[in-house]
């Protein structure tokens, strides 16, 4: 079991990410207007780590035990859901809400979405604040949905060195068992605007999810494999790459040997299977 003092050691380690995770949250808070960002990660163990880009709300977090309380955990997540939730100032009494609203200045939100996944080995969330009414937040994620999707890729490349620190500082909760909240859904920026937010989080490659959370596909390797399992032909696929025929064969194979498969069968049924061509689909001509 953990000290006490080598819990306060975890914490200090992960209240001093907080100035790194503020950089790559840099282009939404400057063209979506997100005022705070968090990241956590949470396994079957009880054992979680937090990546938040605001020092006085994870103090905060810490000092009030919030890590044994928020929906954001292995054991503890909103059951029936489908991965996204809208939150505004709630007024029920419930330690999460009082948590969230009681330190909504400190956070700088009125309103945050919040998206969740649960795999196998581990559950992981992202909560990004805005300042706005619900209505307002709801449109505003709706239109804008596909760059919070580029950043979670953004974030796993370039945040690399980040995650890695915060899981060798994970601590262990208490098993709070589940909470049920029901789905809402969430002003969108125009193309140009969008192609400047891309070009503010370039891509150095993209990881993959469940049991190949440590598999990270180059651009080239993503592009080819999307306009496979989009079922062009390999001369079409190199005509829109703008490669020869044999380079994008030897890309794919290089995808297949990642993915431990033998055929292109094998690729397109694991990667529909595992949610990774749904992953690509976004991947546009403004992506670097």
């Amino acid at each position: 079991m953990m000290s006490e003092e080598s819990f306060l050691e975890q914490q200090q380690k992960l209240i001093g990410l907080c100035s790194d995770a503020d950089k790559l949250a840099f282009a939404l808070k400057q063209y979506l207007g997100v005022t705070f960002f968090r990241y956590v990660k949470s396994y079957p163990t009880n054992e979680k780590y937090i990546i938040c880009n605001n020092e006085g709300w994870l103090k905060a977090y810490f000092a009030e035990k919030f890590y044994n309380n928020e929906l954001a955990d292995y054991r503890k997540h909103p059951i029936g859901s489908k991965g996204v939730h809208i939150h505004h100032p709630c007024t029920r009494d419930h330690p999460a809400c009082n948590f969230w609203r009681a330190n909504s200045e400190i956070g700088d939100y009125t309103c945050f979405i919040y998206f969740f996944v649960k795999y196998k080995d581990y559950f992981e969330s992202y909560n990004f604040g805005l300042k706005g009414d619900a209505h307002q937040t709801n449109d505003y994620f709706f239109n804008n949905q596909h760059l919070y999707k580029h950043f979670f890729l953004y974030f796993k490349s370039r945040g690399k060195d980040l995650l890695q620190q915060a899981e060798e500082a994970k601590f262990k909760v208490d098993d709070t068992g589940e909470y049920n909240l029901q789905d809402n859904w969430l002003l969108g920026i125009n193309e140009s605007m969008t192609k400047i937010v891309m070009q503010e989080m370039p891509l150095l490659e993209v990881y993959l999810d469940d049991e190949f959370v440590n598999v990270p596909l180059s651009l080239k390797e993503a592009r080819s494999l999307k306009y496979f399992l989009e079922g062009y032909s390999m001369q079409e696929s190199a005509e829109k790459l703008d490669i020869s025929d044999s380079v994008h064969i030897e890309t794919l194979t290089s995808v297949m040997e990642k993915l431990h498969v033998k055929s292109y069968n094998d690729l397109r049924s694991l990667c529909y299977q595992k949610d990774i061509a749904l992953k690509l689909s976004f991947l546009n001509k403004d992506i670097r």
